[in-house]
């Protein structure tokens, strides 16, 4: 279970401002209360990469899958911390991982990309990166 909707909304406000020691400090009283939300797993990792903690990010990004394997975003973050930890087959794992869960998922393809590009696999990120313009056209051209 997660928790209600405005207290998700406020904790990605603090990630989108940066504020990660925040994020954390309330993510971890928050999944004492709720310790079977993928949500808050996820912010929990989201706020230790933003602070550099990627290996700790990595094991709440595992416990987010764990809690719910069909949460795309959590596949992704970890991905990201994959790569930036150097583990660039395993965040390629990843990346497939989210964009199976969720094929139009433009930031999958755009980290996937960087990815291929980071192990000069420069073909494979350039069809990737055409599949992000694809489906984010695809996805301006609906909301128009």
């Amino acid at each position: 279970m997660n928790p209600p909707s405005e207290i998700i909304i406020k904790l990605v406000e603090l990630f989108t401002q940066k504020e990660f020691d925040e994020l954390e400090g309330k993510v971890e009283i928050l999944t004492k209360q709720y310790p079977n939300s993928c949500q808050l797993w996820n912010l929990l990792g989201s706020a230790h990469l933003g602070l550099g903690k990627n290996e700790t990010a990595i094991k709440n990004f595992k416990k987010s899958i764990k809690k719910d394997p069909k949460y795309a975003p959590a596949h992704n973050n970890m991905a990201n911390a994959l790569r930036l930890s150097g583990k660039n087959e395993e965040a390629l794992t990843s990346y497939s991982k989210a964009l199976q869960i969720e094929p139009n998922f433009v930031d999958a393809y755009i980290g996937k990309a960087n990815c291929l590009k980071d192990i000069n696999k420069l073909d494979e990120a350039e069809e990737n990166l055409q599949r992000a313009n694809m489906v984010s056209k695809r996805q301006s051209d609906t909301k128009n």
